[in-house]
């Protein structure tokens, strides 16, 4: 009996593991963001999931020099470049297709808690609040492959 007790605990840990792990995997891939201005990719980074930004319409300055973190409220922060910088923070399935973590907003540089809502299989929802969560912002991404040759040369 305590075998059988057992066995069914390790079946109910494993399906647990299977479905965080599917909940996960529905937010991996490239997300285009609500301006199109970037693509941004979410990957698994430890027991969370990640997002970092993989292109940019304009990856580029008015002197021609690749953007960087300008913005940053942490001044030793603003010489990172845009590209490559992780935006999504920390994400956490909090119930079927939602998590929640961190954004950083690199036209603001804040971040802001975050919650995120796969609504169907090519958009995502995502909700950063500020100002001790009396603001809120809603933005719709759309999963998209990532861009042509001709689109990435615009």
């Amino acid at each position: 009996m305590a075998r059988m007790v057992h066995r069914f605990a390790f079946l109910l840990s494993a399906l647990a593991l299977f479905s965080g792990a599917a909940r996960a995997q529905g937010l991996e891939g490239t997300w285009l963001t609500t301006n199109g201005k970037a693509f941004v990719e979410v990957k698994p980074c430890g027991q969370q999931l990640c997002g970092q930004i993989v292109w940019l319409r304009n990856p580029k300055d008015a002197s021609g020099r690749p953007l960087r973190d300008g913005y940053n409220e942490d001044a030793t922060q603003r010489a990172r470049p845009i590209m490559g910088l992780p935006i999504l923070l920390g994400l956490q399935a909090i119930a079927a297709s939602q998590w929640q973590g961190q954004i950083y907003d690199p036209e603001r540089g804040k971040t802001f808690d975050v919650q995120l809502s796969h609504a169907a299989a090519d958009r995502l929802e995502i909700t950063g609040c500020g100002l001790m969560g009396l603001v809120c912002e809603t933005h719709v991404w759309t999963r998209r492959d990532w861009p042509s040759a001709e689109q990435a040369a615009q």
